[in-house]
């Protein structure tokens, strides 16, 4: 029997773990069996992401805001494609704190590598040393719905 199957991405809801917060996909499929159309939806977690939440100010990101900080971060990577990645190879660990104006900023450390490489990436904040475009940080208005201060690490 053959199947076809045409998949797209959207988010569908946020989890609370602890101090993790956690988004997943919704695959959409459509499978034509035996020439008949048969829709179905599957989740799938986004398990490249973790929101990292500070005890003192205990910001939470809504699921506008999830999906806000995604588009705006793919973006940023479109905009400088010749400096970086594509957006799927990194992972990403998103801080929040309030600024002077009381806007929301998300500070989004990206990465490569394996969860081998850096075991407490979902804990800790990973700070490496040079590492070139497999290390790049920015941070992100959800007011303003910009992005500023991309640092992409140096060679060594």
């Amino acid at each position: 029997m053959r199947k076809l199957l045409f998949i797209t991405f959207s988010f569908l809801t946020t989890l609370v773990y602890g101090q993790q917060l956690k988004i997943q996909d919704t695959i959409h499929v459509t499978e034509f069996v035996s020439g008949q159309k048969i829709n179905s939806t599957k989740i799938m977690p986004d398990t490249n992401y973790v929101v990292l939440l500070n005890p003192k100010d205990n910001l939470a990101l809504s699921m506008d805001e999830l999906y806000e900080i995604k588009k705006i971060l793919k973006k940023c990577i479109n905009d400088n494609k010749t400096l970086l990645f594509d957006y799927t190879k990194y992972k990403r660990q998103y801080s929040v704190y309030k600024d002077k104006n009381g806007d929301k900023i998300v500070h989004v450390n990206c990465f490569c590598g394996g969860a081998s490489r850096f075991k407490d990436w979902k804990k800790q904040l990973v700070i490496v040393d040079d590492g070139g475009k497999c290390f790049f940080n920015i941070k992100i208005n959800l007011k303003a719905k910009k992005y500023s201060d991309l640092d992409i690490n140096g060679e060594a």
